[in-house]
C-alpha cells in the first residue's frame, strides 16, 4: 500500500508541475528550471519519507471514512 501511495504521490507532483516546467524549458530559463527541479526533488523525497515513516498517520481508508457521511 505504501508503494502505491508513493507512486500516486509522485505522479501527482510531476503531473501538476510538468506543464510549468515545460514552458520554463522552452523559454530557456535554466536557473528557474533547476530551482524548481530541486524543490520538486525535495518535495518528492520528503513526501515518500513521510508516507513510509508514518503509516498510521495517512491511510486511504481513514481518509474516505472521514469524508463519507455514512
Amino acid at each position: 500500500m505504501n508503494i502505491l501511495i508513493s507512486v500516486l504521490f509522485i505522479i501527482l507532483v510531476l503531473g501538476t508541475s510538468g506543464l510549468h516546467m515545460y514552458f520554463i524549458w522552452k523559454k530557456k530559463e535554466y536557473k528557474t528550471l533547476f530551482a524548481q527541479l530541486g524543490i520538486l526533488g525535495l518535495a518528492i523525497v520528503g513526501g515518500v519519507l513521510t508516507i513510509y515513516n508514518f503509516p498510521n498517520l495517512f491511510s486511504i481508508s481513514k481518509l474516505l471514512n472521514l469524508l463519507s457521511p455514512l
